[in-house]
């Protein structure tokens, strides 16, 4: 018998009845639904560009399955893709840096905790209110999602690029979007 399942028995009278009941559902579990068959994850280009500040625009937020950082698994995370103004590839490619953000939304509780990367993106435009207001409905992670990208899709963005593995000579550099320093009101742009 499984751990998580526990065996009840009742009796009333001559017949006897066994009741399975799963611990996982007592516990109020969110089901995965997959009636598309998707991967649940994105996938996003690697492209380089010099470590500094850049406008953008954000083309989409989806979901990227990312290994643990020091641990076993993989969890997911939101992946916000940000077209770079004015810059291309040696190809003439218009090039977009992948951010990645846990989905977690968080205040700082001290001067030594910082809020979650995601609280910092919903207060600098504006969301966190309406956030508050749905706390229910964002409890799913695809809700979650599909919020943030018809909020987030087309807005304009001042973004800090960093650079991974370029301390790494074992693996190829790539660059990625370390934070959102504002958003850009349309009529500046």
């Amino acid at each position: 018998m499984d751990k998580k399942e526990e065996v009840r028995e009742e009796s009333n009278g001559p017949v006897e009845k066994q009741v399975v009941i799963n611990k996982e559902q007592d516990k109020g579990e969110k089901v995965y639904i997959d009636l598309e068959g998707k991967s649940g994850s994105e996938e996003y280009e690697r492209a380089l560009v010099p470590e500094d500040a850049y406008n953008g625009t954000i083309l989409s937020v989806g979901l990227q399955e990312m290994k643990a950082y020091k641990a076993e698994g993989t969890i997911k995370k939101l992946l916000i893709s940000i077209l770079l103004d004015g810059q291309k590839d040696a190809n003439g490619n218009e090039i977009s840096l992948p951010m990645f953000v846990k989905p977690t939304i968080s205040k700082a509780y001290s001067p030594s905790v910082s809020n979650s990367k995601l609280y910092d993106i919903l207060e600098k435009c504006n969301l966190l209110g309406e956030v508050g207001r749905m706390t229910g409905e964002l409890e799913l992670l695809d809700a979650l999602r599909a919020f943030l990208e018809s909020r987030l899709q087309g807005k304009s963005v001042r973004v800090e690029v960093k650079t991974t593995n370029k301390n790494n000579p074992d693996k190829v550099s790539y660059s990625s979007i370390k934070s959102i320093l504002r958003f850009v009101p349309q009529e500046a742009k």
